[in-house]
């Protein structure tokens, strides 16, 4: 069997789920050496396809899941001014990423609610 049929083949036994590297031996339908099931693997983790969890004989493989990347075309649906993209990076970076902020004390004590803006 050749190298692209055995890549599908393990693509398709990963949609149902995590899996051990026993488990898809097991599961294949035809004979790999393990060694080169595990540079398969490597492969399709290094081609970002796979999700590699767990160390020694706990690593599981599973399907990455896809993000949903938006058409060329529905990026730019509002033009935002550099100062916005800036804003818009911020806003998605994963919380623990930010740098964190604390409240200017002296705005909160002299803010006048429906006066000030």
């Amino acid at each position: 069997m050749n190298k692209k049929k055995q890549i599908e083949t393990i693509l398709t036994l990963l949609a149902g789920g995590s899996l051990s590297i026993e488990q898809i031996s097991d599961r294949l339908g035809f004979t790999i050496e393990r060694r080169t099931l595990q540079r398969r693997l490597k492969e399709l983790k290094e081609d970002n396809r796979i999700a590699v969890s767990g160390d020694a004989r706990a690593t599981r493989y599973s399907l990455k899941e896809k993000q949903q990347d938006l058409p060329k075309e529905q990026e730019d649906l509002v033009p935002l001014s550099p100062e916005g993209k800036e804003i818009l990076g911020f806003i998605t970076k994963p919380v623990a990423k930010r740098k964190p902020v604390s409240y200017n004390r002296l705005f909160l004590e002299h803010y006048r609610p429906h006066i000030d803006r």
